[in-house]
Parts: structure tokens; C-alpha cells; sequence
């Protein structure tokens, strides 16, 4: 009975994950949220890595002046909340950069995390090509 007791008395604790915070942020800073394979999202969810578009509203071109078309942004890297792999874990966020022009932007990002939240945040560029926003789901 003591058991069943202290189990209806205990409190849980549920933490946010970084995910959603850190996407308001990036939009904060001219940046838009994205799945991990560079599709924008409007709203992050909880997960354990984020996508960063340049930019942070969708850029659009006219045909004609006419018929609007999404172009696509710079997909310019991922922030890992909890990978091994990348480096990131409690404590320690890992950003890995794509393309050779955006590095030292989310290096300055990075910082601004690491003040905003108190956590480690490394950079690492990871690829020297370009990527691009996707538009499939």
C-alpha cells in the first residue's frame, strides 16, 4: 500500500525538448527550422536534431509577374540536441555546417546559443557542397 502511495504522490518531470525552443530562436535570428533532410518546417516538434535554412521566410519568384514559385533556400546545416555520432549530448550541441560560405555564420549562431541556453555548441564543417531546401514531405 506504501508503494502505491508514493507513486501517486510522485511528481514527473517532464523536460522540453531543445528542439522547439531552439527553433523560435532560429527564426529570432533570420534563420528558419527544418527536418534534418532540409524540409522547412513552420512549427519544430521534439527531436533530437533541427535543420537550418537561410533565411527565414520562403523566397518566392514570379513567371510572367504572374504565377508564384518557391525557390529553394540555402540548407546550410543541422544542430544536433542528442547524437553520439555528432558529438552532442547532454550539455554539448553539435552543428554541422554545409557549403564553404556558411561556416563562420553558424560559428556567431553558435556562440549566441551557447549564451542563450548555457550549453557547448560545436561546429564542424562537414561538407564542402552546397545543399538546398526540399520541398517533399
Amino acid at each position: 500500500m506504501e508503494k502505491a502511495a508514493e507513486a501517486v504522490g510522485a511528481i514527473a518531470i517532464r523536460k522540453e525538448s531543445p528542439a522547439i525552443a531552439v527553433g523560435q530562436f532560429l527564426f529570432e535570428k533570420g534563420f528558419a527550422p527544418a527536418r534534418v533532410y532540409g524540409t522547412a518546417v513552420r512549427r519544430p516538434e521534439p527531436a533530437n536534431a533541427l535543420g537550418i535554412l537561410w533565411g527565414s521566410k520562403p523566397c518566392l519568384k514570379r513567371i510572367l509577374g504572374l504565377i508564384p514559385i518557391r525557390v529553394p533556400r540555402p540548407f546550410i546545416g543541422v544542430i544536433w540536441f542528442d547524437n553520439p555520432f555528432a558529438g552532442a549530448g547532454p550539455g554539448c550541441w553539435a552543428i554541422n555546417s554545409y557549403g564553404p560560405d556558411h561556416y563562420n555564420n553558424l560559428l556567431r549562431f553558435a556562440r549566441e546559443l551557447a549564451l542563450e541556453y548555457g550549453v557547448e555548441v560545436r561546429v564542424k564543417s562537414v561538407s564542402k557542397e552546397e545543399r538546398i531546401e526540399q520541398f517533399f514531405a
